[in-house]
């Protein structure tokens, strides 16, 4: 069970440390710079046809959406008498969240948005908060739903992903760098609580088993 716990707690260092090198190479190195911008032009000036889809996906990744698909994933959890996973969802949508709105103001960085005339992009985009809101909302639901459904929530999950990062870089809220951002501190997040909720059950059941052994007291 110390195996199951450490792998989980491991991918979350590795999130991590994959997130920092992402930001150097984002933010200072003119190689990593030069990459996010083509990149960023490929898609904003050649968008995929019907484009107008972006504006609707990207939505997705704002507050009011977040909320609700955790307040679905929490009446799942509880529903199923798991309040457990249901904490654990909002654990990893919170934890998510509060890090990359630190992390933007922290890491606040005035690059350029080169396509559209040279207008400056905000200083604190890096990483999205709409990829890291669907990324995380997505990460918890595989906490609450059953396991046999668990391999497609995560495949429906990481569609969404995938269709509101590419929306927010299309209509030019984001370089690809920052949706990138946006899912390593979601997917960090959800090892980590992960990791701490196989320690939860792994000493709840150690638990039960030492009292099973502990005979009565005689009368």
């Amino acid at each position: 069970m110390a195996r199951n716990v450490r792998a989980p707690f491991v991918v979350c260092l590795a999130c991590a440390a994959a997130f920092g090198l992402l930001a150097v190479l984002a933010l200072s190195v003119d190689a990593g710079r030069h990459l996010d911008v083509r990149l960023f032009l490929r898609l904003v000036e050649h968008p995929p046809p019907g484009d107008s889809w972006a504006d609707v996906a990207a939505a997705l990744g704002d507050p009011l959406p977040m909320l609700l698909m955790l307040a679905v994933a929490c009446g799942i959890g509880l529903l199923r008498g798991r309040p457990i996973d249901a904490l654990a969802a909002v654990l990893v949508v919170a934890g998510a969240n509060i890090t990359t709105q630190l992390v933007k103001v922290l890491l606040a960085h005035p690059r350029v948005k080169i396509a559209i005339g040279g207008d400056p992009l905000e200083p604190n985009t890096f990483p999205s908060g709409h990829t890291t809101a669907v990324a995380s909302a997505a990460v918890a639901y595989a906490f609450v739903v059953p396991a046999a459904w668990r391999n497609l929530t995560l495949t429906l999950g990481v569609a969404l992903t995938l269709a509101v990062g590419c929306s927010v870089v299309v209509i030019g809220w984001h370089y690809p760098s920052d949706v990138l951002g946006g899912v390593f501190v979601a997917a960090g997040w959800g090892f980590a609580v992960l990791a701490l909720r196989r320690a939860v059950r792994f000493r709840s059941s150690r638990r039960r088993r030492v009292s099973s052994r502990t005979p009565l007291p005689s009368p």
